[in-house]
């Protein structure tokens, strides 16, 4: 699928993403991203059905502070939900680290 992913933070019940898709293939990316998810947790609680609330939305980033904002935004997210007081508390997935580098 080609796509690179630059950032991204995995809350309970919603993830973000930046990333970029030269081939124009972001909704097949999501839609794989999402069925997988959905399957394997799916699995892991034994359930079956829909997963997710709603289709993805997605934003498009046109220049180098556009993107620097899409980034500071998917990297906070944790602390503007309330849950952790700065990213680098959050216990979950998220690219935190890497940013740092």
């Amino acid at each position: 699928l080609r796509i690179k992913i630059y950032a991204y933070f995995v809350l309970g019940n919603h993830y973000h993403l930046l990333v970029r898709a030269p081939g124009g293939n972001i909704d097949e990316f999501e839609e794989s991203v999402n069925r997988e998810l959905a399957r394997r947790i799916n699995r892991l609680n034994s359930r079956s059905g829909k997963f997710w609330a709603k289709r993805y939305d997605d934003l498009e980033a046109v220049d180098e502070p556009a993107v620097l904002d899409v980034m500071l935004y998917v990297a906070t997210q944790p602390v503007r939900h309330g849950l952790v007081r700065h990213p680098r508390e959050w216990p979950g997935l998220s690219c935190y680290e890497q940013l740092l580098d």
